[in-house]
């Protein structure tokens, strides 16, 4: 019978060894803009730790209620219905006065502060045409207090640890073993896109018991080949000697360390990246519902109506807005360049092309290994 003792001992130290490296190293980042509004498992932990108080719980539901009722703009009942619901959420409790220190919204709100929106709530509830951005003041008050105090207790507790675990897993490496390829999609000057699909990835039991709430799936420590959720992605294949004939270095690294800033649903984000022998691999975001070009002058003769052109133009814009916010500015936007995803019809719009850019940092501007745009 064999003797797993040690090298139980010697994995999970390893294990803890790097948790804490990890947790040192991610000091810079416990910032709640960062973890909770753009890490998903930050949003979905920090929820769940909101849920263990009622004050904290309510100030959440009440920022998840504003966020569906500016997002719910061509349906005027469910706006009513939203906004009646904001109502109730702003109203103090009969038997918790505004004086008291007990009362959530007093203890961070005005009592004129209160009323005000819970006035503005109300009226909204009876209009026919709920207005938009009504919520904005009270929105950013609410969740300046749940940035402030809940998040403070919250880097305290349990909850941010596995955040931090499991942000420690997603930077595992990957290498060409974990994604199995299928056919080619497109080929450009330093070499091609192909579909792939995540098969597996190796992972330590201890590891998995310590992220599943304890839940050992076995006694000993071994690394299991865990089947992933088979998603598809875009596979990005830059071969070393097309980039190193074209001096093209500075843009292949540009081009990694621009996706990597992006955190949008409108624009293609990087999932994995990683190298072989022979090229530089960036696995992205696969958009395999054709491009606008395609669209409007092979499927719609005519073009689009009003309204659907209102809703990719604020696409659009959001997927600029955003870059724009990142300090890099998108240079060769055309109908070729947006790319549609597989939601039915064009649920959302993507900009591709990252040889076509340049950053700007305070007034001045980078161009160093850029492509001009095509003509």
């Amino acid at each position: 019978m064999l003797d797993f003792s040690l090298g139980e001992h010697l994995t999970a130290n390893v294990f803890m060894f790097e948790s804490k490296q990890f947790i040192m190293n991610a000091a810079s980042v416990k910032d709640y803009s960062y973890v909770v509004e753009k890490q998903p498992i930050g949003k979905l932990l920090f929820e769940q730790f909101c849920n263990t108080d009622e004050r904290y719980a309510r100030a959440w539901t009440f920022l998840c209620k504003v966020e569906e009722y500016e997002t719910s703009d061509d349906d005027g009942e469910s706006r009513r219905s939203l906004a009646k619901s904001i109502a109730s959420l702003l109203s103090v409790e009969n038997d918790a006065p505004c004086t008291s220190s007990d009362s959530l919204w007093c203890s961070f709100l005005s009592e004129d502060f209160i009323e005000k929106f819970t006035s503005i709530a109300s009226d909204a509830s009876h209009e026919s045409e709920p207005s938009s951005g009504i919520f904005f003041e009270a929105y950013k008050s609410v969740q300046s207090f749940l940035a402030d105090r809940s998040f403070q207790k919250f880097l305290e507790t349990h909850y941010f640890h596995r955040y931090l675990q499991w942000k420690w897993l997603e930077k595992r490496p990957v290498n060409k073993h974990t994604f199995r390829l299928y056919r080619v999609l497109g080929k450009g000057g330093f070499g091609e896109v192909c579909a792939c699909q995540v098969t597996c990835f190796s992972v330590n039991t201890l590891l998995l018991a310590s992220l599943l709430d304890g839940s050992a799936l076995l006694d000993f420590p071994i690394l299991l080949s865990v089947r992933a959720s088979g998603k598809m992605y875009a596979l990005k294949k830059l071969e070393k000697k097309r980039v190193k004939k074209r001096h093209a270095e500075t843009l292949s690294l540009n081009e990694k360390q621009i996706l990597q800033k992006i955190n949008s649903p409108f624009v293609v984000s990087l999932a994995y990246a990683y190298e072989t022998k022979d090229s530089l691999c960036l696995v992205l975001t696969l958009m395999n519902g054709g491009d606008l070009k395609f669209h409007l002058y092979n499927l719609i003769p005519g073009g689009f109506d009003e309204r659907r052109v209102q809703f990719y133009a604020a696409e659009i814009t959001l997927g600029l807005q955003h870059l724009h916010k990142e300090h890099i500015i998108y240079r060769d936007l055309k109908p070729e360049n947006i790319l549609l995803d597989d939601y039915g019809c064009f649920n959302s719009l993507f900009c591709l092309e990252w040889g076509i850019l340049i950053f700007s940092f305070k007034n001045e501007v980078s161009r160093n290994g850029k492509f001009e745009p095509s003509n």
